[in-house]
């Protein structure tokens, strides 16, 4: 599930400061909110996948999402691949998280051109 797409939001959110956003969850780590900015731009993520991403162990990772998912921000989903074995649990938003995010589209838009300034030129 590593794909181009989780190498940009995995720089976006390496660039991004949290200090300023996600204003509900003001009392949760700069990680928690790094988790939920990952999800919401991966639209789901496991556990692997996230620790890769935020250089943090699984078990943090894991400690995290349990918060996250006492406070109602996220959900599991359980995705079989094939017919045998266990599913894997993927982590994916709930409609209660939809309120943490800024709907700063101006502030969007600029990180966009920042991000593509600084990967393409001018």
């Amino acid at each position: 599930m590593y794909s181009n797409n989780t190498a940009a939001a995995t720089t976006i959110i390496g660039e991004s400061s949290f200090s300023d956003s996600l204003s509900i969850a003001d009392g949760f780590s700069d990680s928690k909110k790094k988790i939920l900015w990952y999800i919401k731009i991966m639209q789901q993520a496991g556990l692997e996948e996230l620790s890769k991403v935020l250089k943090i162990s699984r078990m943090a990772v894991h400690k995290h999402l349990n918060i996250l998912l006492n406070k109602g921000f996220v959900e599991p989903i359980h995705i079989r691949e094939g017919n045998v074995g266990r599913p894997k649990i993927f982590y994916q938003l709930t409609r209660n998280s939809k309120s943490i995010f800024p709907r700063s589209y101006s502030t969007i838009a600029s990180s966009a051109f920042d991000y593509i300034e600084k990967r393409m030129g001018k």
